[in-house]
């Protein structure tokens, strides 16, 4: 469990440039290391500051990871964002 300081897809924030590179970056790492997002509840947000003017960013920098096999033996695991 971690912040990893990026988001994988576009819909984990609102606000801001999404960038499909940084995305790609922490998704190969996820691959390499066989590790899957075991998802979470709550809000859908994790992080937010101020940006240019009034607006504001959100973004869900932390999340759960986790190897296949673990996520075989705890099925029902989820991380709740409070």
């Amino acid at each position: 469990m971690g912040d990893f300081n990026e988001i994988v897809h576009p819909s984990e924030q609102k606000g801001g440039n999404f960038s499909h590179s940084r995305a790609a970056m922490l998704l190969n790492v996820m691959d390499k290391c066989n590790l899957v997002d075991i998802g979470m509840t709550g809000a859908s947000f994790t992080w937010n500051r101020p940006c240019t003017g009034n607006r504001m960013v959100y973004r869900r920098l932390d999340r759960a990871l986790a190897d296949v096999s673990w996520r075989m033996a705890f099925p029902d695991a989820y991380v709740e964002v409070l």
